[in-house]
């Protein structure tokens, strides 16, 4: 592959995570961002197998709300929960956000090399339109999050993070199913015009949450923080 190619494949993922970079108030460490990164770029691999099972699907609304939102969402959101759910450098709210991005972005940037191999610099308008949209689908889930993580501290039970999941699920499958409905029946100009309502919410959202940006622990007391402590002792006694 070119140098042009690979420019045109990962140049928008680099400048949309430095985007989210600057909003984040305590910088992450460049290790968890790439851990974050590889990991969505290994999400590609189970994705691609499960929505090869379903190549033979005709009904487009299945192709966009199950074969690739509902696999690809679950996939990142399983990956997120595998390498950086539990991390130590998972702490601040506006955490959830960044690495739902980045993951979501190391998954784009696999989509783009595997898309510049097959099709070369077609793939040009993915930068406007499937890059932006998978870090959109990201801030949804993300957001959601948040809470699981905030609801994990206070009860100390893993039963506690499943509502945030379900939730952040839904929202992004809904909106990329509508994003690939979009893109199988309509043309560009109906897709830019889409994917630029999402950037305008999705702005929002990572600015209220930049701005109120602080460590999950403020959002437990002190009595939840005892009640999570006796818990864990209990647990680590038992063991």
């Amino acid at each position: 592959m070119t140098p042009y190619l690979w420019f045109l494949s990962l140049a928008p993922v680099m400048v949309i995570i430095y985007l989210f970079y600057v909003k984040d108030t305590k910088k992450e460490p460049l290790k968890t961002i790439l851990i974050a990164f590889g990991a969505g770029v290994l999400a590609v691999l189970p994705s691609y197998f499960i929505e090869l099972t379903m190549t033979s699907w005709e009904n487009i609304a299945a192709q966009a709300f199950i074969q690739a939102s509902l696999t690809e969402e679950t996939i990142k959101i399983l990956f997120f929960m595998l390498f950086i759910f539990w991390n130590k450098e998972f702490d601040d709210i506006f955490d959830a956000i960044f690495y739902s991005t980045v993951i979501s972005l190391g998954f784009a940037a696999a989509e783009n090399v595997i898309y510049a191999l097959a099709f070369g610099e077609q793939i040009w308008s993915r930068s406007f339109t499937a890059v932006p949209g998978h870090a959109c689908f990201a801030v949804f889930w993300g957001y959601f999050l948040i809470q699981s993580k905030i609801n994990y501290l206070k009860t100390n039970k893993i039963s506690s993070i499943i509502p945030g999941i379900l939730k952040g699920l839904a929202v992004s499958v809904i909106v990329h199913g509508l994003y690939d409905i979009i893109a199988i029946t309509t043309n560009l100009t109906i897709i830019l015009i889409f994917t630029t309502i999402l950037n305008i919410i999705v702005i929002l959202i990572t600015l209220k949450i930049s701005k109120n940006d602080r460590p999950f622990t403020d959002f437990v007391t002190p009595h939840d923080e005892t009640m999570s402590e006796k818990k864990s002792t209990k647990n680590q006694s038992i063991e």
